[in-house]
C-alpha cells in the first residue's frame, strides 16, 4: 500500500476516534443527567428504557473504539490493510468504508457464513 493511502487511512481512524470519544462522553454525561425521580410507574418504566438504550449505545461505541484503536496498532505494526486470515491486501475502497477492516471482502464472507477455520 502506498504511503499517502496510508496517511489518508490513518487520519481517518483518528478522525472517527474522536469522534467515537466524543460520543462516549456525551452518552455518559446523558447517563449521569438521567435521574429518574418520577414515582409514576409509566414514567420509571420509560426511564428505565431510556437509561438501557443509552448504556447499550455507549457500549457499542466502546466496541467500536477498540476496533478503531486496533487498527491504528495495526498501522504503527506495520500490518494494516493485510488480511488477517489469507495475508492477502485488504482493498482500499474497503477500508476507506471500514478502516478497521480486518479481512478481505471474501474471508470475510467466509467468516460470517462460519466456515473459517480459524489456525
Amino acid at each position: 500500500m502506498r504511503e499517502k493511502d496510508l496517511e489518508r487511512l490513518r487520519q481517518l481512524l483518528v478522525a472517527r476516534r474522536t469522534t467515537m470519544e466524543a460520543t462516549i462522553a456525551r452518552l455518559q454525561q446523558d447517563l449521569r443527567s438521567s435521574a429518574d425521580t418520577s414515582a409514576d410507574p409509566v414514567d420509571h418504566a420509560v426511564s428505565s428504557y431510556e437509561k438501557h438504550e443509552l448504556h447499550q449505545q455507549a457500549d457499542q461505541s466502546r466496541r467500536q473504539l477498540r476496533l478503531l484503536d486496533d487498527a491504528l496498532q495495526r498501522l504503527d505494526a506495520g500490518n494494516y490493510g493485510e488480511c488477517a486470515a489469507c495475508g492477502n491486501d485488504i482493498a482500499i475502497a474497503r477500508l476507506e468504508a471500514i478502516p478497521w477492516a480486518r479481512y478481505c471482502v471474501t474471508c470475510q464472507e467466509i467468516q460470517e457464513q462460519g466456515t473459517m477455520v480459524k489456525g
